[in-house]
């Protein structure tokens, strides 16, 4: 399923722009499915929560991302 998600966004959003958040557990198989310039763009999450944790984590790396590029 990632690697179809990634198929779809790619219209929209370049590989080197696209972020990941997953576990520890699964990092190491999510980069391995993902485009090479996206692998450098997996958050990993120091502890599992849930989707509101995960969305935030990912929100703050974005937002710091956006800001350094300006």
């Amino acid at each position: 399923m990632l690697q179809q998600t990634v198929a779809r966004l790619r219209p929209l959003i370049r590989p080197d722009r696209m972020w990941t958040v997953t576990n520890a557990e699964q990092a190491a198989a999510v980069r391995a499915q993902l485009p090479a310039a996206a692998r450098k763009r997996v958050l990993t999450e120091p502890v599992g929560r849930n989707t509101a944790a995960a969305i935030g984590l990912a929100a703050i790396h974005v937002r710091h991302a956006t800001v350094a590029t300006l």
